[in-house]
């Protein structure tokens, strides 16, 4: 996305990362100076991304201090406060998780992802109404990603109303976005406990293939393939797809699912 200035994009892990005009490569220099620490830093967005990447090499305590320097010094500046929700989310502080999601919202309302974060906060504190509510938003703002829909099938088949599953299903298999019509439709038969059709789906999508490509996709797919794989006695099978979750390590599915748990089960202590 593009302001003014600068622009953003948004990372393999689903953080923001600060460009500038027209997606180059360095942030434009701030207009006025930013201290941290008693250091002088001339371009916020550089340090910005510093904290992200120093939050994705582990050091989480270090890039949610800087992320709340920026967010005091500047409470307009939506990448900080989208990603400080983020750090917050994965770090389990959810309550804070869910101001500073808010907070981006009031800022930047047409950004979709947003809504989804909110919607998976929700989901942990049991108001799926609301949930479904953000996932809705999400969609609207992002036709285009269906991330959101799939989200809403589950959520709907989760709750005993399988004609609305199958009613979003029908709405992703619309979209043309193949991809993500054989995942939703492949989760929706593991759902079903109708595992050959499940598996039959799963082993079609080409996940070696968009991880060359770095091409996009729900990647929480390779969490219910995984599953599935146990259910029918394929240990192989499974262990690899914990494996190829695992390397996304702050997807929201680790919201209640410990992470340690599948590296266990992949084979990867």
């Amino acid at each position: 996305m593009y302001s003014a200035r600068g622009s953003f994009v948004r990372n393999r892990n689903d953080f923001i990362i600060c460009k500038g005009k027209g997606l180059k490569e360095k942030p434009p220099e701030s207009r006025i100076d930013f201290f941290y620490n008693g250091e002088k830093f001339t371009n916020l967005g550089e340090f910005h991304n510093q904290a992200i990447k120093e939050f994705e090499e582990g050091n989480f305590d270090l890039g949610i201090n800087k992320l709340e320097a920026i967010r005091n010094f500047d409470p307009l500046h939506f990448q900080a406060r989208y990603n400080l929700g983020r750090f917050y989310f994965i770090t389990k502080k959810f309550e804070k998780s869910k101001t500073e999601f808010l907070k981006s919202v009031e800022l930047l309302p047409v950004y979709h992802r947003t809504y989804i974060h909110l919607a998976d906060i929700e989901i942990f504190f049991k108001n799926r109404k609301k949930a479904e509510y953000y996932l809705i938003k999400s969609h609207e703002y992002n036709p285009y990603e269906n991330d959101s829909l799939i989200l809403l099938m589950i959520l709907g088949y989760e709750d005993q109303m399988e004609s609305r599953a199958l009613r979003i299903l029908k709405k992703i298999e619309e979209s043309n976005d193949l991809t993500s019509f054989k995942i939703a439709k492949a989760i929706f038969h593991y759902l079903k406990k109708e595992d050959s059709k499940s598996f039959n789906l799963f082993i079609q999508i080409p996940f070696e293939d968009f991880k060359q490509k770095d091409f996009y996709y729900f990647k929480t797919a390779h969490f219910y393939f995984a599953k599935l794989s146990e259910r029918i006695f394929d240990i192989e099978k499974a262990k690899q797809q914990y494996k190829e979750m695992i390397n996304y390590p702050y997807d929201n599915l680790f919201r209640e699912i410990d992470i340690n748990n599948l590296k266990k089960k992949s084979g990867r202590n």
